[in-house]
């Protein structure tokens, strides 16, 4: 994720699996502008608006979004059912 300010990168999806069930990494980045150096947060927000803006990048049209609601949250088993 890239803001006018930061940039968070980190190895999780944005699904709600990923938050419940796996450990994920990831760090912020926040930078100060020095004076002709380019900083990360300047770098990743052109790769951002690169890709943005690519040939490849489609409009998502509302009406075929796949709905969310049918994906549900799978239980895992307890540890004590484990054998």
């Amino acid at each position: 994720m890239v803001t006018d300010t930061s940039v968070y990168l980190g190895n999780l999806n944005w699904v709600g699996n990923e938050f419940v069930y796996n450990a994920g990494v990831g760090m912020v980045i926040s930078q100060q502008v020095e004076q002709n150096n380019s900083t990360v947060v300047e770098r990743m927000k052109a790769v951002f608006e690169r890709d943005w803006h690519s040939h490849y990048s489609k409009t998502l049209q509302p009406n075929k979004i796949p709905a969310c609601s049918m994906h549900t949250v799978k239980e895992q088993p307890a540890a004590s059912d484990a054998v």
